[in-house]
């Protein structure tokens, strides 16, 4: 039995395929499961909500925006600061700035999937014909 290469392209699409909607399905809840660790951790502090930590360090931000600021446990890629007045607003902020990150991730990956099939399928085009021409010689 032959192992065709539409088998491979096949099931590397579905693990790519799985893996992107699984990582979009289940960011929100990533990104709420942050808020409340940040929650937590500015509680932990002198003050009391998100929005009481922005103007501590004088940011005038609304409850929507991730601010560019590196302190403590916020990091403008990974951990953002939301200047949210409220748990609820904060889990919402935070959901949609992860879920955003990981639609991109997807595409991403979609992307540079089928690039990877381009220039296998390319390579191995290349490769039959290199290997036709040789053996026509040879049986010449």
């Amino acid at each position: 039995m032959k192992i065709r290469w539409q088998l491979w392209f096949l099931v590397s699409f579905l693990v790519c395929g799985t893996w992107c909607i699984w990582d979009t399905m289940t960011a929100y809840s990533k990104g709420e499961a942050l808020a409340e660790a940040n929650w937590k951790y500015i509680q932990t502090t002198e003050t009391k909500t998100l929005k009481d930590y922005c103007a501590k360090y004088q940011i005038t931000g609304d409850a929507k925006t991730p601010q560019a600021i590196r302190a403590e446990v916020f990091d403008p890629q990974k951990n953002p600061l939301i200047c949210s007045p409220t748990l609820e607003e904060a889990r919402s902020a935070y959901g949609l700035f992860v879920q955003t990150a990981a639609r991109k991730s997807s595409m991403r990956m979609t992307f540079m999937f089928m690039g990877a099939w381009l220039v296998i399928l390319l390579a191995a085009f290349g490769l039959q014909t290199w290997l036709n021409r040789r053996a026509a010689k040879g049986s010449r």
